[in-house]
């Protein structure tokens, strides 16, 4: 992110003309018009004013309620900001960061010698972990951002700083792949801090990222968020609880801590598959010695039939499916968008990937199956719950439970593998929320579809 392009994206935003922009300024249109065009650099002299000059206008111009989402374009990592106060001091940082960019750019073209950055404060690290987010996801979109990161996403401090961030899709969509590092025996001890929703932060995560889960012992107090061969953000917090950011762009002591995390990632556990490598997970070593029955469900979740056959026949898979996947008092939680989304879309339904390219009378078929096994069998643990993203969840009363999903982007079916006991009050409570009576819901999907036929 460059100064010039920076300004030229808010003067288009604000629809603010750069005569006008420049008087507001008290400088020439020329000065305007060369950093506009990337043949001047606001000096380090200069950095300071214009910044506050130039966050000033543009948060006049642009402070609404709801307005971040008018930034889509140039911060699609970005806040709702709370005042127009927030506003001025993001566009600030937002100013300061893109000459500095620029300063840096231009001393030292090849970048070995960039100096790390340093930042405090609650605002001001969210103000940066945007900007900087945003500006590495914008430099090139066909380009793969691999990112490893230990900032809880579910529990504690880092987790309800992180939960304000908004993340805004753009119609390109970005390949960013995330490994999320945590670990189990700190839950517990986070939690009391901050607890946030788990089912929906993960979804979240999915729309915006391919997300792989990575259990290992780790200090969750002093997380690092590193992009690959980019910049790597250290986050600590000072003797008063105040939070601190370090940002390292220099390749020397980037590649070392590269070396430090993939170091890590030997010793950790992946605890997210997708349908690639689901398989290898189920034909590792200690699979039989371990005997989880977690596994055993995904043997199921992998072994579906086409839809499609005679009436008798296909009634029976569909009960013999949902009754495999329900045994020793597994409850299955199927998302309502997963079922209007493969009537009307045609799209992938969790676990059914075999049944995409049914006609609409055997998907209606298909879906009436399902509807007569739930009423058919006495209390059956089946729901419906109301998350984004097509998903199929089980919970188990063993260790383990899955949360299947489609990933977007990719259209794989990813399978988070979550501690029984840490994803069971969520998937109650979204039970208790939705309060969709799964054979209530499949007939008005049923009788909307039927108007097609």
């Amino acid at each position: 992110m460059n100064t010039g392009e920076l300004l030229k994206s808010l003067l288009d935003i604000a629809n603010l003309k750069q005569k006008a922009f420049a008087q507001s300024m008290y400088a020439s249109p020329s000065k305007i018009s060369k950093i506009i065009n990337g043949k001047l650099t606001v000096s380090a002299a200069e950095a300071k004013s214009f910044s506050e000059q130039a966050a000033r206008i543009f948060a006049d111009e642009l402070y609404e309620d709801n307005c971040y989402f008018k930034f889509k374009e140039i911060f699609p990592v970005i806040l709702d900001f709370s005042s127009w106060h927030d506003l001025n001091d993001f566009l600030f940082s937002a100013f300061q960061y893109s000459i500095e960019q620029d300063i840096e750019a231009a001393e030292h073209p090849d970048g070995k010698n960039y100096k790390n950055k340093y930042y405090s404060g609650n605002k001001q690290l969210l103000y940066m972990y945007c900007i900087i987010l945003s500006d590495y996801l914008k430099r090139d979109l066909n380009e793969p951002l691999e990112l490893y990161s230990s900032l809880q996403r579910f529990f504690g401090y880092y987790a309800n700083l992180m939960n304000k961030v908004i993340i805004l899709l753009p119609e390109m969509r970005w390949q960013v792949h995330l490994n999320q590092f945590y670990d189990q025996e700190h839950l517990d001890t986070l939690a009391q801090e901050y607890k946030s929703d788990i089912l929906m932060s993960l979804f979240k995560t999915e729309l915006f990222a391919d997300l792989y889960r990575w259990q290992l012992n780790i200090d969750a107090n002093k997380p690092f968020f590193l992009a690959k061969g980019k910049f790597i953000m250290l986050f600590d917090r000072q003797i008063d609880g105040t939070p601190q950011l370090a940002l390292i762009r220099n390749p020397s002591e980037l590649n070392h801590f590269n070396e430090l995390v993939m170091d890590k990632l030997k010793e950790a556990r992946l605890m997210t598959f997708n349908s690639d490598t689901i398989q290898e997970y189920l034909d590792r070593d200690a699979a039989r010695t371990e005997n989880l029955e977690i596994d055993k469900k995904i043997r199921v979740l992998l072994s579906t039939t086409p839809a499609g056959y005679g009436r008798e026949q296909a009634q029976d898979q569909v009960a013999d499916f949902y009754g495999n996947l329900s045994e020793d008092g597994t409850s299955i939680y199927m998302s309502a968008d997963s079922i209007a989304t493969f009537l009307f879309k045609a799209e992938v339904i969790v676990p059914d990937l075999l049944t995409v390219d049914l006609d609409l009378a055997a998907r209606v078929d298909y879906l009436t199956r399902i509807r007569d096994y739930v009423d058919s069998v006495k209390h059956a643990s089946v729901y419906i719950i109301n998350t984004p993203l097509n998903s199929l969840s089980l919970l188990l009363g063993g260790e383990w439970s899955l949360i299947s999903l489609v990933h977007p982007l990719s259209q794989k079916v990813k399978y988070h593998l979550f501690a029984s006991d840490l994803i069971r009050p969520e998937l109650e409570n979204a039970r208790r929320v939705t309060g969709i009576n799964v054979s209530d819901y499949v007939d008005r999907q049923i009788s909307q579809a039927q108007k097609y036929l």
